[in-house]
């Protein structure tokens, strides 16, 4: 049978009821994470809620695991930094942006971005001269709430279009990209896309640099 069980650690509940369900039949529980997790979440500090947790954890990189045992107060010696170490290969050759006619892929990770961004197109006309926005938003998350977002604005917007590809492809379309909360603008930035940080932030900040934006 089953003796581990690697799963995306974020606190959602259908993790817990797998956790739950490895407890009683003894299997190890790893948790993944690949991004850091905003303050806002309680629910990751052990302290706060008996609910069920991992066994241990794998993590990108060693400010994870400040994070978790600092912030988090897990036990460092089940905090491990999965991967070798090595640097992507940059798949974007350097290249001069024709600003006539600019593509700007932009990367959701929540539809409130999206209202967001939607009010700054409403109240700044310029941001939809000589542009193309590529809406890419994380599949994971509510999509009939993205698309009941996206619906108004790609009918009253010519310049915004929802991609349907891969990173890479839409990055190989694009010239730019810019993002808030999502690790996918830090996958961009290894790919060797320009790469923006902007504030769709509405109560509260998120991005996936530990709050350090310097």
């Amino acid at each position: 049978g089953t003796k581990k069980l690697i799963i995306h650690y974020e606190e959602k509940g259908r993790e817990r009821a797998l956790i739950k369900a490895c407890n009683e039949f003894g299997i190890e529980v790893v948790g993944y994470v690949c991004h850091p997790i905003h303050r806002s979440l309680l629910a990751v500090k052990d302290i706060h809620y008996p609910s069920p947790k991992p066994d241990r954890y794998g993590v990108a990189g060693i400010a994870f695991i400040n994070q978790l045992s600092q912030w988090g107060n897990k036990k460092s010696k089940s905090l491990n930094v999965w991967g070798s170490g090595k640097r992507f290969i940059k798949t974007n050759k350097i290249k001069l942006l024709d600003r006539s006619n600019l593509k700007i892929l932009l990367l959701l990770s929540h539809p409130d971005e999206l209202r967001i961004f939607k009010s700054w197109l409403y109240s700044e006309k310029k941001l939809t001269d000589h542009v193309t926005y590529y809406i890419r938003y994380y599949k994971a998350a509510n999509t009939t709430l993205f698309n009941d977002a996206l619906k108004p604005l790609l009918k009253h917007f010519k310049c915004i279009k929802l991609t349907d590809g891969t990173l890479t492809e839409d990055l190989t379309i694009c010239d730019i990209s810019i993002f808030c909360a999502t690790s996918a603008g830090i996958g961009a930035i290894k790919h060797g896309c320009l790469s923006i940080y902007v504030e769709l932030n509405d109560f509260f900040k998120i991005n996936p640099f530990f709050d350090d934006l310097k």
